[in-house]
């Protein structure tokens, strides 16, 4: 059986996957929070309310988009952007070296996480730039859109 073939039938569970694990990492600043004894200003409750009414719906376009159209590049993005923009690198990094001196696992991924927000500028505007259709517009707009997603690449690295 070719890959082409089994490429449709693998997007959907990758994207529920994704989903899934933005929608976990989301949710997890908030006992993290708590662990390093940074809670939200209304408290755990309050924290625990808000993060929960926007994960749920910005996990579930994301992993419904990159579920029932996995051509499109925008639900895999929008899952990308939600990854790293609530993924809980610096809570972690924190935990892992503040309070317990390093001998947590992937402490070290957690501060190549939390420096990565570069990426997530980047992501963004291909975000803008492919919206609506999930393709870059034709004309005179591709090549400032290509050079700037180069220069975005280059900084995301450079952090």
């Amino acid at each position: 059986m070719s890959t082409t073939s089994r490429t449709p039938r693998a997007a959907p569970g990758a994207a529920v996957a994704l989903g899934v694990l933005t929608l976990v990492a989301g949710l997890a600043t908030v006992p993290l929070d708590r662990l390093i004894h940074q809670a939200g200003p209304g408290g755990p409750v309050a924290d625990l309310a808000f993060t929960a009414a926007v994960m749920v719906p910005a996990a579930g376009v994301g992993t419904l988009l990159a579920a029932r159209r996995p051509g499109n590049p925008l639900g895999w993005i929008l899952l990308a952007v939600f990854l790293l923009s609530v993924a809980p690198a610096n809570q972690y990094a924190a935990l892992d070296y503040r309070i317990r001196h390093g001998t947590l696992p992937l402490g070290w991924l957690a501060v190549v996480v939390g420096a990565a927000w570069p990426l997530f500028l980047l992501l963004v505007a291909v975000l803008v730039w492919l919206f609506p259709d999930g393709r870059l517009a034709a004309g005179r707009w591709r090549r400032t859109a290509v050079i700037a997603l180069i220069g975005g690449a280059l900084l995301g690295l450079a952090a």
